[in-house]
């Protein structure tokens, strides 16, 4: 299961956001709670929790409504129990976001200093990548939405077959 976001859309969403990084203002992009859509970064679920969670609350209250935007994890799963061949595939995707200032302050602040243009730290990415068999998978997904989050938004890396992989996902997902 892939979601792909075409680049007018999602720079008109930040546009509308008014998405500015200050690791001063709670370590988050400014303006999260001010949303009125789902809120959604490639971030540890932790730091989603314990600060993205407390910005949207307090940007929803200062913006006078009463609930914040969805909050959304964008979590990166491997359909395989090889560990190895999952934190290479997220290697392949996730320093990728290592060209952009924004993630790297991001990622630094989260706690896994990050240099532009340089690999993902090891922790980041075993922190972003789910992988396992389909249980483990489901598994993953029950406790991260008992966790607090509002959805997940789910990008398959594929290891070996892409169609099986993605079948498979898709039977973890409807697990749920």
């Amino acid at each position: 299961m892939m979601v792909h976001v075409r680049r007018e859309q999602m720079e008109r969403d930040y546009a509308d956001s008014n998405i500015d990084f200050d690791p001063r203002r709670e370590g988050v992009p400014a303006g999260w709670g001010n949303r009125r859509r789902s809120t959604f970064m490639v971030m540890p679920v932790s730091y989603l929790l314990y600060t993205g969670l407390p910005a949207l609350r307090k940007g929803a209250a200062t913006a006078g409504r009463s609930a914040p935007p969805s909050l959304v994890a964008h979590v990166l799963i491997a359909i395989t129990t090889d560990r190895q061949s999952a934190m290479a595939a997220g290697h392949q995707l996730i320093d990728m976001y290592t060209r952009y200032l924004f993630y790297v302050k991001m990622f630094t602040s989260a706690g896994f200093p990050t240099t532009v243009g340089g690999a993902a730290p090891d922790g980041l990415v075993a922190s972003l990548v789910i992988s396992g068999d389909e249980n483990m998978v489901t598994a993953r997904f029950s406790e991260l939405l008992a966790s607090g989050l509002d959805e997940l938004m789910v990008t398959l890396l594929p290891i070996r077959d892409a169609d099986d992989e993605q079948f498979r996902l898709l039977h973890s997902v409807g697990r749920l």
